[in-house]
């Protein structure tokens, strides 16, 4: 999916549970920096904003004091030239960061501060267990899924991931009071799941048992973001046409919030899912973030009263698509609705799109596939200028129906249509029922599977 980017950012309003927590001295040493400031900055939700800046003393060397009643959680120290140091803060009033120029990460160190020590110690353990893994899974590449040697490099992979497991276990039995260890458990993957053969309640159980979910602190750290999205694949599939995608991401969104948690904690969630599905294709796991209830936690709004007065057609599944005239560039005028085909994909795209490009070759084959059946596309480019459009219809035989409509927000095609970007694909049945939205290339492919090929 469209993210994209799957990972999120969230707003959030932070309270302190430290009220009376004593300031916070933090002296960083970088061995042969020239930096002349630092910066200390705090994950507050949103991402890292700066709390506090520090000369430099002495050659490589700064400090920082985070007054009382700071919020604990995950900070960053930014030396410039892209070093940029994640430490943890707790119950320790000093913490002390040595390390050095030339491999900032690999060389972390602390005199005073065990929950740091902690931290660091997984991050290199993880480091090296991502290294490991990604020179298997390059080797796998090159094998058959069917071949001994797969099975044996399949087996390393599983091998690796429960070393990493290990060991980050009795890093956490050795420090279980830390805040560190809290975040430890967080960038721990949990033991896979096979989502098709497992009930939501155990899905989110495997994923979630193990984080202290009444402890508010876990919120101020990425790591939670980072685990949601983990979390949520387990509901992806590319056997899913786009609407059952939806519906089996809400599963996943429900199961996760009815979940026992801290209000607060609950809240992130919610927002961390928000930020995600806003910008998403899947604008009805985003309606259901924002209007439903989950126990303590209110709908963030109301579900807009419907306006009758007005009879222009949506674009939900189910609803009447909009009939409107078309100019093919081949052939005669005729209205979307008189085409005779049992399917008819109205495809969005132009010329100048990268996805529109890399899409339409993949359209073009199931085209040819499911034609015969009773298939048809009209593909409306929204270019400004007939010469590429015709050119590229051209060169790749684009025998289907042709349509050029110069894009304009005020005309009626494109805002009933609500034509935001490029590919967007409507499937409409006989008599212009939409009957489904589909984001990808596979979601179309699996839902003309399913009419075809009953």
């Amino acid at each position: 999916m469209r993210r994209v980017g799957l990972l999120a950012i969230f707003t959030l309003s932070v309270f302190s549970f430290t009220a009376h927590a004593q300031p916070v001295d933090i002296t960083v040493n970088v061995l042969q920096a020239f930096s002349p400031q630092a910066r200390l900055l705090k994950f507050d939700g949103q991402g890292y904003t700066v709390v506090d800046s520090s000369l430099q003393i002495s050659q490589g060397s700064y400090r920082f004091t985070l007054p009382s009643g700071y919020q604990k959680g995950m900070y960053r120290v930014d030396v410039g030239k892209n070093i940029k140091l994640n430490i943890v803060v707790g119950n320790e009033t000093r913490i002390d960061v040595n390390t050095v120029v030339f491999a900032p990460d690999d060389s972390l160190r602390s005199n005073a501060s065990v929950e740091n020590n902690t931290y660091w110690k997984f991050q290199r353990q993880k480091a090296l267990h991502s290294q490991q893994t990604w020179l298997i899974r390059s080797l796998m590449d090159y094998y058959p899924d069917t071949s001994t040697f797969q099975n044996i490099l399949r087996d390393e992979v599983k091998r690796l991931s429960n070393e990493l497991n290990r060991f980050a276990e009795e890093l956490i039995q050795s420090n279980h009071n830390l805040l560190a260890s809290e975040f430890i458990k967080l960038e721990q993957r949990p033991v896979a799941c096979d989502s098709d053969k497992v009930t939501p309640d155990q899905l989110v159980s495997a994923w979630w048992s193990t984080i202290d979910l009444h402890n508010p602190l876990i919120k101020n750290t990425p790591a939670l973001s980072e685990r949601v999205w983990a979390y949520m694949e387990n509901y992806f599939s590319d056997d899913f046409y786009k609407e059952e995608q939806d519906m089996e991401f809400i599963r996943g969104v429900h199961a996760l919030l009815a979940w026992p948690m801290d209000i607060e904690v609950k809240y992130a969630l919610r927002e961390i899912l928000i930020n995600g599905f806003v910008d998403s294709d899947y604008q009805d796991v985003y309606e259901y973030l924002q209007l439903t209830a989950f126990d303590d936690l209110e709908p963030l709004r109301k579900p807009e009263p419907e306006d009758k007065s007005n009879k222009k057609p949506r674009v939900k599944v189910g609803e009447k698509a909009l009939d409107f005239r078309l100019q093919p560039l081949q052939g005669s005028p005729i209205n979307l609705s008189n085409i005779n085909a049992d399917y008819k994909l109205v495809l969005f795209w132009s010329s100048w799109c990268p996805h529109c490009i890399h899409a339409m070759p993949k359209i073009l084959e199931i085209y040819k596939t499911y034609k015969d059946m009773g298939f048809e596309v009209i593909a409306i480019s929204l270019d400004d200028e007939s010469t590429s459009w015709e050119r590229y219809v051209m060169d790749l035989n684009l025998h289907w129906i042709n349509v050029r409509i110069p894009y304009s927000p005020e005309n009626d095609v494109y805002a009933v249509y609500d034509v935001h970007e490029t590919p967007r694909m409507f499937l409409l049945s006989k008599d212009l029922e939409i009957v489904s939205k589909p984001s990808t290339i596979r979601q179309l492919e699996v839902r003309l599977r399913r009419a075809f090929c009953r």
